[in-house]
């Protein structure tokens, strides 16, 4: 990442991911973010194609809304998908790709299954 780069982020700042992402790394990346103070995800949307934001880290249920909000399948030739040259990927702590199906992501899971198996039926 780069001082380019435009940063996305829903968490409260006052959670330590929205402090993290939204306030420490874009003061040391010089970059700009992009804050949203309710959660509404096609409002989540807007704003990162107005901003046309690069990076966003958030928790599974910001996810969710953004890749299941009814006004994503209203943008043109995407089904939700992650679109021709965007990129969706699971990072450790250190920035590595965590492989689909590895230890990290599989030992954490929900009622109906494992990370892995829900990403799956998001992409």
């Amino acid at each position: 990442m780069t001082g380019a780069d435009r940063i996305f982020i829903p968490s409260p700042l006052t959670h330590v991911t929205g402090l993290l992402y939204g306030v420490h790394l874009p003061a040391m990346l010089g970059s700009a973010v992009v804050l949203q103070d309710v959660w509404e995800p096609a409002e989540a949307l807007r704003l990162v194609e107005r901003h046309r934001c690069t990076f966003t880290t958030a928790a599974t249920p910001f996810v969710h809304g953004l890749t299941h909000s009814a006004d994503l399948d209203r943008r043109a030739d995407t089904d939700g998908r992650p679109v021709e040259g965007t990129e969706l990927k699971i990072v450790d702590e250190d920035g590595a790709a965590v492989p689909r199906g590895s230890a990290a992501n599989s030992s954490y899971g929900d009622r109906n299954g494992s990370p892995a198996r829900a990403l799956d039926q998001v992409l």
